[in-house]
């Protein structure tokens, strides 16, 4: 005899509640999914389990038992959810979502998996793909939202909510004798060793900007100890390209050494949250949104990206 949690749950709140309707409306589910899924519980067990009346619906006999049953099913539910720190909440639906990058799906799992936990009864389905793949699949209503990480940008018929924003600066330090250029491009730096300290990837375009000059037939050299690059540079053997003004200061300070913007405004880093304009999310996808929203706010930006 397999029965569900969900089963159980259902006719619990439809007794103590006297009514399927009533039942449904706490649930946030429809009535027809209350009603079959007691009827599926009585044909498992064999037992009619209440009395449907016009007035409502009350246990039977047996019915009274399995509600006491289930009454402590749900005090051990809510002890084990102590245990964890995390209400369980026995919303029922699917929320199907597109996380637009290997990396933030990769940072944001131990976010759904706490969601799981909060709200074990929705079910997600995370799709990763292109921009233009997700912009049509939130105007036909085939994703609830999506979440990219880079540029805020806005798009006709979506809804754009920048969770959080990160200066985003890139750096380049050389030798003093190189000091006099006033802006570096790809062809000023086509002569030169690049040394990129491999530790320092807070930020995931970041290193796809850096891979960029390597495709573009730039000497990229990736050091994994600070100390070398900094001796490098100093030594005139090399420059080097970092992402954060205050690492450089710390770790590249030095009187041989110059350090200037590469890009002298560069856009804010971003993560976003984008949504269809004509499709009103449904409750579970509410409810995973301002989950994720309330991570992303406070979660260090390393363990984020």
């Amino acid at each position: 005899m397999d029965i569900s949690l969900k089963q159980l749950i259902y006719f619990s709140r439809a007794t103590k509640r006297e009514s399927v309707t009533l039942a449904a409306k706490q649930l946030n589910v429809s009535q027809s999914s209350i009603s079959v899924a007691i009827k599926d519980l009585e044909e498992r067990m064999g037992e009619q389990l209440l009395v449907r009346s016009r007035q409502g619906v009350r246990p039977t006999k047996i019915g009274s038992q399995v509600l006491k049953e289930i009454d402590h099913i749900e005090r051990h539910i809510s002890r084990i959810s102590q245990l964890s720190n995390q209400p369980v909440d026995f919303i029922e639906g699917k929320v199907k979502t597109s996380i637009l990058t290997s990396a933030l799906t990769h940072a944001l799992s131990k976010a759904l998996g706490d969601f799981q936990v909060k709200y074990p009864a929705i079910e997600i389905e995370i799709l990763s793909e292109k921009e233009s793949v997700y912009t049509k699949r939130l105007i036909n209503n085939q994703i609830d939202f999506a979440i990219d990480a880079g540029t805020a940008v806005k798009k006709s018929l979506i809804n754009t909510y920048q969770v959080r924003s990160f200066p985003r600066h890139l750096w380049i330090s050389g030798h003093h004798e190189k000091s006099d250029a006033n802006e570096f491009d790809a062809d000023s730096l086509k002569d030169e060793i690049i040394y990129v300290y491999d530790g320092d990837n807070e930020f995931i375009e970041f290193r796809e900007y850096i891979e960029t000059l390597e495709k573009i037939g730039l000497n990229i050299q990736w050091i994994g100890a600070v100390g070398a690059v900094r001796s490098l540079v100093e030594a005139n053997m090399g420059m080097c390209i970092l992402s954060d003004l205050s690492y450089v200061s710390e770790n590249m300070g030095s009187k041989n050494v110059y350090v200037k913007q590469l890009y002298p405004t560069p856009p804010p880093f971003s993560l976003c949250l984008y949504s269809s304009m004509i499709h009103k999310p449904s409750v579970p996808a509410q409810r995973l949104q301002t989950f994720l929203i309330d991570y992303i706010k406070k979660t260090p930006v390393p363990e984020i990206l």
